[in-house]
């Protein structure tokens, strides 16, 4: 009977993750969070370019120079907030990660590069202010799934993003869940978003890499209806080009939220992309660990 009860409640949560209206579906989603033992730090602003953005924090307990994931959300650059994504924190915090799930502005209040440069801003924060949260300002692995797996990729290859770190050294990892890295805008608002033409070459991802970007591990899902695998196949072409050190895992059972999903407690054992995301993290501390 218990067992019964397990499934149906699997199936009412799975059902809310994909059908459901956003509200619901974050709330169903992060009911977990509310009874985490982790530390969590909320509503830390972070940017001198915008003083109203802010920043959670989510560390395990007694923690001292940890590895570190900064998360960035996906939203088509035009959704979403931190406090949706409390299972993310609270899933690599329990994995022994200080993890940084940061907002940014979105269109239109903004257009590209800004939300470029939110994402950069959280980034230079976590480097100088992470150590007092129990996190190793060192060893920062981005992780971003679809609008927010863009930013990162951005942030990782465009070396006017983060000017200061030679070579983007902090950045141990990027871990980029079902990105648009490299397409060519067609709906009016995603024109005028990244436009005008000319400009385009600016957000993709693929116009910058040259071989120092840090080790990647690129997630798709086969069935993602959202966000098309030329974008993973013309990232894969620009770092076979320069000899990059990367990792491909592809799902084909996996849609554009699943990759994300996966994270959470509705999930759980469903896919195996949550394993395979921790497994290459915590490869990439270790090698960098002091």
């Amino acid at each position: 009977m218990q067992s019964k009860i397990a499934h149906l409640m699997l199936f009412i949560g799975i059902s809310y993750f994909l059908s459901a209206c956003s509200s619901i579906k974050f709330h169903v989603v992060n009911l977990p969070s509310h009874f985490s033992e982790h530390q969590i730090s909320t509503d830390i602003a972070f940017s001198a370019l915008s003083p109203d953005l802010q920043l959670d924090v989510y560390s395990p307990q007694n923690v001292d120079n940890a590895p570190v994931v900064v998360f960035f959300y996906g939203g088509s650059w035009k959704f979403g907030k931190k406090e949706q994504y409390a299972f993310v924190g609270d899933y690599f915090a329990s994995h022994g990660f200080v993890t940084v799930i940061a907002d940014y502005r979105k269109y239109p209040q903004v257009k590209f590069p800004d939300f470029i440069k939110d994402g950069a801003e959280a980034i230079n924060w976590t480097q100088q202010s992470i150590k007092e949260y129990g996190g190793d300002p060192n060893r920062i692995s981005i992780v971003g799934h679809s609008a927010g797996a863009h930013i990162g990729a951005l942030l990782v290859s465009d070396p006017r993003y983060l000017p200061q770190f030679p070579q983007h050294s902090p950045i141990n990892a990027f871990v980029g869940l079902s990105g648009p890295y490299h397409f060519t805008p067609k709906e009016p608002d995603f024109k005028d978003m990244f436009g005008p033409p000319e400009n385009y070459a600016n957000m993709q991802v693929s116009t910058f890499i040259d071989g120092n970007e840090p080790p990647m591990l690129l997630v798709y899902g086969e069935s993602d209806k959202v966000v098309g695998d030329i974008n993973l196949i013309r990232l894969r072409s620009a770092l076979d080009k320069h000899n990059n050190a990367y990792t491909v895992k592809t799902f084909p059972d996996a849609g554009h939220a699943d990759t994300v999903a996966t994270f959470s407690w509705i999930y759980k054992n469903r896919l195996d992309i949550d394993n395979e995301v921790i497994e290459f993290l915590k490869a990439q501390a270790a090698i960098y660990k002091p």
